[in-house]
């Protein structure tokens, strides 16, 4: 009885010693360099009222200051900021590491207690975002370049930016180092020598190049499209059961009017490693655009799969994907363009995402199931019926607009348990376990699992399955992009109701970690996931005044709502994401940015107390544990002539010449023209036979076809006589021509304008200048401020348009002596049909039947809401820009309509031909090397060519070197023992004490062992040498050679002391 007594009140004595030592500290468990990170301090019982000093320590080398704080009482929860010290840091040589860290030490400065914990070091300390003006440029042109730095907090960055560009083959054409205060804006120009394909710009950080910000862009030559062509259909992939893809083909100009002309179509399927899909023949499909919309249908059953020696399914399950190209002719003025889509191929019509279930479910509170349907391009399925079984439990639920789905079962499982969810002919499972806690003891955090937005309560009750000490607090804090952004407590009971204000930093997603202190000490946690809607922090309103007019004036109206801030504008001609060339900085790329900072490796909950504040991304200390993140990731242009001028007749014609039905339409087919570049009617007659398997109806078509292109020919050479003849009813026209400064010249016609900054306070009326250009204007809107951050825009369109206008198109390049013809398209919106004089100008170097004289032109009557070509033969006589100018004459109103001048590009005749040799140079640094280039030119050089010789240096040093460590810190660590003993046994222990701790210094290997094990180390050391130091003070002269000895040793191991107590290093 009396021995059992005593157990008792020493077994109270113990827990109310427990109880008085609680404490918790925690902190982001990746510190980013330079960046001031937030480390919440809680403190209990004895710890309460005392000083606790927080700092960051490298092997004893004090890496920040030391910050003091103190909690008065247990409801407290004090923030201090650390920042790693960059000079010192950058002499670690840890920042090498595969781990770089840092320990995280917590003193309590009036009681000797000192806990340590370890954190990640990261360089990646802000977000860099940039912005081209243009997604393609065609070479020699400069590049206009934007670059955004904001800090961790997503706040404007003033420092140094290291800014590279990479040219298509990977080498680095530009390296520079600039100063930034938010917004960088530089420019460079495109090496004429360049090699087309994609280059890139990067910029990143001092010691961050590993996690630079890339934005690609394309150089290669090309002319901006009018129309662009698109392919809608319903979902952008094909799944195994599918009988047939219907799609439908949109063909729209730049400035937003339809395209009436034809399409053709083929189909074929791409596999991984091939630069081009491969074509299934005898699948063509042809058709007409009108209004801009055109229709096609692939069965899926026309496939011969036999002589493809393969299936739909063999496709999907290596990858592959179905192609179809689409090629759309307008008749209106010839031009081609074209648009392919690649297939994906699935088995199943949704995909189910069961991540945002807990891996771990708290035994004795609900079960909760959450999931995402998907379809297989990842959008939403919205408003489908899912079935959740689990435990002989079953519940439905209909997707929400985001796609999910959310269930709770009540019911309490003592083992691991299996979720099934499906939806359609889909099936997917989880299995989850019981989470484990040392006391039994569990923190249950409950909330509506939906997506808030800024401004907006988040309600939450803690439930714990245990009545705590009374009077004690459950604790909360917000982790948001890797940053702990607020904090509270509660008093805590069986259930705590407490909510949480939703801010702007709390976007895109945060964490909610709660946690409270149990009955032994231990902590007990629970964690959850809030998803955020994506939104900026400030209001922007972009309008217009009046209808935009190509080389008009116009105003800008920008509304900031009230807030101030520097506004980036960009305008891109829409015509410019035609060439399928988009790398447009978007809003979604910067809420994906941002999210990549979250630090948290599971959606809610973990393994257990311990798990969950590491998989939601923090390391902490308490009197209890100290874990720590392990490593930075988690485990777990060809135009045609096509009139319409008696064609149709004629077509009729000679289909009559047909008697068979089958035979007239193969006929009728063959005056169609189908936009494949340099395809002659023989080539479409062989294709004719192959699809439809007759030789009658291909040698029909042959004859149609030749036919048709004569009738083409001689319609081209009658319209160049149309009006060139002169009678007294031109006189007036003539005059108008003559006078070649009576009518603005459209000339300018960027790709991109209007690349500048300013700063907005409120509102500001931008005065905007249009090119000359007739199409739709994407104006681009990026805010940055102290106050808000960034903010992309959604993008504001301005259609900038005349009813009546001239368009022309020109090839990139033509060669000297090669006659082509111009051809311009009158275009007439109006509801009025239209009488028009077209005329070339004279221009030096250019000969023309039709600007024989300067006053010649071609009269045409243009028919309402239509258009129409005139042809122009030219020659160029020489070499480089030629002027080409074309003017549009009223004839009923008597006035000049419209009038361009755009350059033809004239090279010299020839094939331009690149000879590279590459010679490599080991340089030792006290050798030179010299080699002689030849730079005699071919016998075939085309005269008056130019010539060049490029000389391209590249360094290209060793790596540096590896060491692998060949002894493990756990191997080593068993070296460190207490010494103690006699003399001698303590001299023996304390030697490989002392070697093993130099080597776990010198390999920097203390990270995989416990928090404070050096600590631990050390004092075993200072332990073990009071043996020795009592030896020395009895020994006698006899024992000199002892004395030495010991004295050696002594020497070693004050010296490893020094090295912890004054922060010496090894040398």
């Amino acid at each position: 009885m009396k021995w059992s007594l005593i157990s008792l009140l020493l077994l109270i004595s113990i827990l109310k010693d427990t109880l008085g030592q609680r404490f918790f500290i925690s902190a982001p468990s990746v510190f980013h360099v330079g960046v001031k990170e937030k480390v919440l301090v809680q403190m209990e019982g004895k710890y309460l009222n005392k000083p606790v000093s927080v700092y960051l320590e490298e092997q004893g080398k004090l890496m920040s200051e030391k910050k003091e704080t103190q909690c008065r009482t247990e409801e407290d929860m004090n923030i201090v900021e650390l920042m790693i010290d960059r000079d010192k840091w950058s002499q670690s040589k840890r920042r090498y590491s595969e781990r770089p860290y840092l320990d995280l030490v917590a003193e309590v400065l009036d009681d000797r207690t000192r806990k340590i914990t370890k954190v990640l070091v990261s360089n990646h300390r802000g977000y860099i975002f940039i912005q081209t003006d243009q997604p393609m440029y065609n070479p020699t042109q400069k590049v206009n370049y934007r670059i955004f730095t904001l800090n961790h907090m997503f706040r404007p960055h003033e420092g140094t930016v290291y800014i590279s560009v990479f040219n298509a083959a990977g080498n680095k054409i530009m390296n520079t180092l600039k100063r930034t205060d938010g917004i960088l804006k530089g420019s460079f120009p495109i090496p004429s020598v360049s090699e087309s394909g994609t280059f890139k710009i990067t910029a990143h950080y001092e010691d961050d190049e590993a996690k630079a910000a890339v934005r690609e862009f394309k150089v290669q030559k090309f002319v901006l499209p009018s129309f662009e062509v698109s392919i809608e259909t319903e979902r952008r992939y094909i799944l195994l059961s599918d009988q047939e893809f219907n799609f439908t083909i949109s063909a729209m100009y730049s400035y937003g009017e339809r395209v009436k002309g034809a399409f053709h179509c083929q189909f074929g399927y791409m596999t991984k490693g091939q630069k081009a899909p491969h074509i299934i023949r005898g699948l063509e499909k042809t058709g007409s655009v009108t209004d801009g919309r055109g229709r096609a249908t692939l069965r899926l059953k026309d496939i011969d799969w036999t002589q493809l020696n393969r299936t739909l399914s063999d496709l999907q399950n290596s990858g592959s994907q179905l192609y179809v190209g689409v090629f759309v002719t307008n008749i209106q003025n010839g031009e081609v363009q074209e648009e392919k889509l690649y297939l994906p191929i699935f088995p199943h019509k949704y995909s189910i995402d069961l991540s945002r279930t807990r891996s771990y479910f708290i035994p004795g509170y609900p079960v909760e199931v959450v999931g995402t349907v998907r379809h297989p391009d990842g959008t939403p399925v919205v408003g489908v019926s899912v079935t959740i079984s689990i435990a002989n439990q079953q519940a439905s639920d209909v997707t929400n607009e985001y796609g999910g789905v959310y269930s709770a079962f009540n019911f309490n499982p003592t083992s691991s348990v299996r979720v099934d969810v499906s939806a359609g002919d889909l099936q997917r499972s989880k299995m989850i376990k019981p989470a484990s806690s040392p006391t039994e003891s569990y923190l249950y955090i409950s909330f509506t699992n939906k997506v808030y937005h800024v401004g907006e309560v988040l309600s939450l009750t803690f439930f714990t399955s245990t009545v705590p000490n009374p009077g004690g607090y459950i604790y909360y804090m917000v982790l948001s992009r890797g940053m702990i952004i607020t904090k509270g407590s509660h008093r805590y009971g069986t259930r705590t109701a407490g909510s949480v204000t939703i801010t702007a930093d709390m976007v895109p997603s945060f964490r909610l970690i709660g946690y409270y202190h149990g009955n032994n000490g231990d902590i007990i946690a629970d964690s959850v996931w809030v998803d955020v809607r994506d939104e900026c922090e400030i209001k922007v309103t972009v309008q217009h005044n009046r209808q935009p007019i190509p080389g008009r004036h116009i105003n800008l109206d920008i509304d900031l709502h009230g807030q101030t801030a520097k506004v980036a504008l960009l305008a891109v001609d829409k015509a410019l994401y035609g060439l399928k060339a988009d790398n447009k900085l978007t809003a979604k790329q910067m809420f994906s940015t941002m999210a990549s900072y979250d630090l948290g490796c599971a959606y809610s909950g973990g393994s257990d107390p311990a798990e969950v504040f590491i998989d939601a991304g923090l390391s902490f200390i308490s009197q209890a544990k100290s874990p720590w993140r392990q490593a930075f990731g988690c485990g777990s242009q060809n135009v045609r002539s096509r009139r319409a001028v008696d064609l149709q007749e004629e077509k009729r014609k000679m289909a009559l010449e047909f008697e068979d039905a089958e035979l007239k339409i193969c006929c009728t087919h063959a005056f169609s023209h189908i936009p494949m570049t340099e395809s002659t009617c023989e080539t479409r007659s062989r294709r004719v036979l192959l699809v439809k398997k007759n030789q009658m109806c291909a040698a029909a078509f042959l004859k149609c076809c030749l036919a048709a292109e004569k009738l083409r020919k001689k319609k081209m050479r009658e319209d160049l006589q149309i009006g060139l003849g002169r009678t007294a009813t031109t006189a007036d026209i003539e005059e108008f021509f003559l006078d070649t400064a009576n009518q603005y010249i459209r000339h300018f016609f960027p790709p991109s304008f209007e690349f500048r900054e300013f700063l907005v306070t409120g509102k500001k009326r931008h005065f905007l200048t249009l090119p000359d250009s007739i199409t739709t204007w994407e104006i681009q809107v990026v805010t940055l401020s102290s106050e808000t951050g960034l903010c992309v825009v959604k993008p504001y369109e301005l259609r900038a348009f005349k009813e009546s206008f001239v368009s022309l198109r020109l090839p990139y390049s033509v060669k000297r002596f090669e006659q082509l013809s111009i051809s311009p398209v009158i275009y007439n919106y109006g509801e009025n049909d239209l009488q028009a004089a077209v005329h070339m100008e004279q221009t030096e170097g250019l000969c023309s039947p039709a600007s024989a004289t300067t006053t010649s032109f071609t009269e045409i009557t243009v028919k309402n809401h239509s258009s129409q070509f005139v042809h122009f033969s030219v020659v160029p006589m020489v070499t480089g820009p030629i002027p080409i100018k074309i003017r549009l004459y009223d004839i009923g109103r008597e006035s000049g309509i419209d009038a361009l001048e755009k350059n033809l590009n004239v090279k010299t005749e020839g094939l331009e031909q690149r000879e590279e040799k590459t010679e490599v140079f080991y340089l030792d640094g006290r050798s030179s090397r010299t080699i002689h280039l030849d730079g005699a030119l071919p016998d075939n050089t085309v005269p008056d060519s130019n010539s060049n010789i490029f000389v391209s240096m590249e360094g290209n040093g060793f790596g540096g070197s590896h060491v692998k460590n060949l002894l493990s810190p756990e191997i080593v660590s068993r070296l460190i023992v207490l010494p103690n003993g006699c003399l001698e046994q303590t001299m023996v222990r304390l030697a490989p004490t002392t070697l093993a701790i130099r080597y776990l210094d010198l390999s920097d290997q203390w990270f995989d062992l416990k928090a404070g094990a050096r600590d631990e180390a050390f004092d075993k050391i200072e332990f073990g040498m009071k043996t020795p130091h009592s030896y020395l003070r009895s020994i006698t002269v006899c024992d000199e050679s002892a004395e030495i000895n010991v004295r050696m040793k002594l020497f070693s191991c004050s010296n490893l002391l020094m090295y912890r107590d004054e922060e010496i290093c090894y040398t």
